[in-house]
């Protein structure tokens, strides 16, 4: 994508240019949007919904939706993790773009 500020292409995997600086997104937000994954999950769907209709399984699909409508987000990390914001009183939850912007890790691609 082009930056919004400079007009630098931006590579797909940083969050911010790397000429100017400036926020262009979460690269994974930036991806989803896509106007091909936005497609290609709208088939995936369909095929999905065809699936389960033609097994007679619409009413578990229902039920599905219904669970996940009230369901809530979590945070996936390793029990190395866990570990460390368990055993000590101060240590901190570090976002994946925390860590990137206090520069205690490297983007992945």
């Amino acid at each position: 994508m082009k930056c919004p500020n400079c007009c630098e292409e931006v590579p797909e995997h940083l969050r911010s240019c790397v000429v100017c600086g400036a926020d262009a997104g979460y690269p994974n937000v930036r991806a989803a949007v896509r106007n091909e994954e936005v497609n290609a999950l709208k088939l995936r769907v369909k095929e999905a919904e065809e699936n389960v209709a033609s097994q007679g399984c619409g009413s578990i699909l229902e039920n599905l939706r219904e669970v996940v409508a009230h369901s809530s987000a979590v945070v996936c990390c390793s029990l190395g993790k866990i570990k460390e914001l368990v055993s000590s009183d101060n240590q901190l939850y570090q976002t994946y773009y925390q860590a990137i912007g206090s520069e205690a890790r490297l983007p992945e691609d």
